[in-house]
């Protein structure tokens, strides 16, 4: 059975390590939410484990040969445990390692996406899994803007979580009263392009579990601006919000990888990764932010402003 784990802590905490042992990371790349993972990670290791744990942390730079070369690298280290933050990363890892080293993926939307359907279907790995709140996502949007009927949606048709995030909201968004209006991209310099061909035709864009989309946030938000009606533009995440969008249900990314370091103590203490299903993690906290709000020319409901964790500014 799967634990859910929120806002709040997980209190299980891990065998004492009796010797330094060393673990490897590897992050897609440099990104605020990736970032929060990692960092929650390094700090959660530091409070479990002093001295007695040695930390690589690696970085892929959103490249795909450079994730291949590292997670070569890790799998044949001398490392006691590899960790990968996102699907790309988690991808990389397991097809190089193949079960050689104990692995705790993180920041993966659809584990089966990597291998992982229950414990022992990917060996000698488990992990935690961010879950997008779909029917909290439209509902909110709805609550927002009552007469909307079209999202635009860029999608990065390569990212295997992207997909996933965008079936979800395909799946629901009928039960909501929306049609989402895809536009395929293959990396950030399609961003710009793309939003400009959506936005005459949408509502609102809504950025989902896309990587690529994500990093080129300030794009998507200067060609919705730039209509001679603005276009809203939601998310899924927190930083997404800090850095533009309206509103957003997220996960709290850094206790992500507080609870990921936790796993880690778990197997460096003898626990078997075979034995162990994925964590999740529901995306429960509402994020609001009022600048975005206004300059988009929204109104805010006051249910969701109660409702809200974190309203920016």
């Amino acid at each position: 059975m799967a634990t859910a784990c929120a806002f709040v802590s997980c209190d299980r905490p891990p065998k004492t390590v009796a010797k330094v042992r060393k673990i490897q990371i590897l992050q897609l790349g440099t990104y605020p939410v990736i970032d929060s993972v990692v960092t929650g990670f390094k700090d959660r290791s530091a409070e479990l484990f002093g001295g007695t744990v040695q930390l690589t942390i690696l970085n892929g730079n959103f490249d795909s040969m450079t994730l291949s070369t590292l997670a070569r690298q890790m799998s044949s280290s001398d490392a006691d445990l590899l960790v990968s933050v996102t699907t790309p990363a988690t991808g990389t890892v397991v097809g190089a390692n193949r079960g050689s080293k104990p692995l705790v993926f993180t920041f993966v939307s659809n584990p089966p996406s990597v291998g992982f359907n229950g414990p022992g279907t990917l060996p000698n790995t488990t992990g935690l899994s961010d879950v997008v709140d779909y029917e909290g996502t439209l509902r909110m949007i709805r609550n927002i803007l009552p007469q909307a009927t079209t999202i635009g949606y860029l999608l990065t048709r390569s990212e295997e979580n992207a997909q996933v995030v965008y079936n979800g909201f395909q799946e629901k968004a009928p039960g909501f009263g929306f049609r989402l209006v895809v536009a395929g991209i293959g990396d950030e310099r399609d961003v710009r392009p793309a939003a400009e061909m959506l936005a005459p035709k949408v509502d609102l864009f809504l950025l989902g579990g896309d990587n690529t989309v994500a990093k080129a946030i300030d794009t998507l938000l200067m060609s919705a601006k730039a209509q001679t009606k603005p276009v809203p533009v939601f998310a899924c995440d927190i930083e997404s919000v800090k850095n533009g969008a309206i509103a957003a249900y997220s996960v709290d990314y850094k206790q992500m990888g507080r609870r990921t370091a936790e796993i880690c103590g778990l197997i460096l203490g003898g626990a078997d990764p075979n034995r162990m299903d994925v964590e999740h993690f529901p995306a429960t906290a509402l994020v609001l932010n009022d600048t975005s709000a206004k300059i988009f020319h929204v109104n805010i409901p006051p249910d969701l402003r109660r409702e809200a964790k974190l309203i920016v500014p």
